[in-house]
């Protein structure tokens, strides 16, 4: 796969390493933050760094960030995606809960989150727009851009998948669609070469987990 994203990086073996060195340093530490239970602003920061950092060495080029208002194929294009793959969220969300119901009686039920309808706000504002962002800043900003020149599309979008799931481990969160959500961001990002896109669908697949959740605390319970 083609992309524009990183593309400024690839004629400089200098800041070929300095960006990778950036992206491990950066995600290392993030994951560090997230084993040692420390949230909120010192992860902003971490994450706010990178940024400012990738965006010098980047000397301007912005599309080459991603940092671009339209998709490189269109909105329509996308939109249909996002149509089939709601579609396809619906079912195995259905399936889902079918599932979950038979084994509530044994207990496993009880491994699923809940949240009671008066978290909603506090938890819409944390897992629909607080996390998007700072997870696709740190996690596709600072590192697919990072690695793209020196692994190409395939590899980064794989190593992605990979470390994202790491995180979601050691977030205590390890349900399927957070294990394989990484390598889906990764791949929408550098194939429409903007950030915008994994960031809304980052938060359409958190308001999904949320309202899974809400309907596990009525009937669940």
């Amino acid at each position: 796969m083609q992309t524009a994203v990183g593309r400024i990086f690839e004629n400089s073996k200098r800041k070929r390493n300095s960006v990778f060195v950036l992206a491990v340093g950066t995600v290392s530490i993030d994951i560090l933050f997230v084993r040692m239970n420390l949230y909120g602003e010192i992860r902003f920061a971490l994450a706010l760094i990178a940024f400012a950092t990738i965006v010098y060495l980047d000397d301007g080029d912005l599309p080459s960030l991603g940092l671009r208002m339209n998709p490189k194929q269109g909105w329509r294009t996308w939109l249909d995606l996002s149509i089939k793959i709601a579609l396809i969220f619906g079912l195995l969300i259905g399936v889902g809960f079918v599932l979950w119901s038979k084994t509530h009686k044994s207990g496993l039920g009880n491994l699923i989150i809940k949240t009671a309808p008066t978290n909603i706000n506090s938890r819409f504002i944390d897992m629909c727009v607080i996390t998007p962002i700072l997870e696709e800043t740190t996690y596709r900003l600072v590192f697919c851009v990072s690695l793209v020149s020196l692994l190409g599309s395939s590899k980064t979008i794989i190593v992605n998948g990979i470390i994202f799931g790491i995180l979601h481990i050691f977030y205590g969160n390890p349900s399927p669609e957070n294990l394989i959500g990484g390598f889906f961001l990764a791949w929408v990002f550098l194939k429409s070469e903007s950030i915008l896109l994994p960031l809304i669908f980052h938060s359409l697949g958190n308001i999904i987990a949320l309202a899974v959740q809400v309907a596990a605390w009525y009937f669940l319970r």
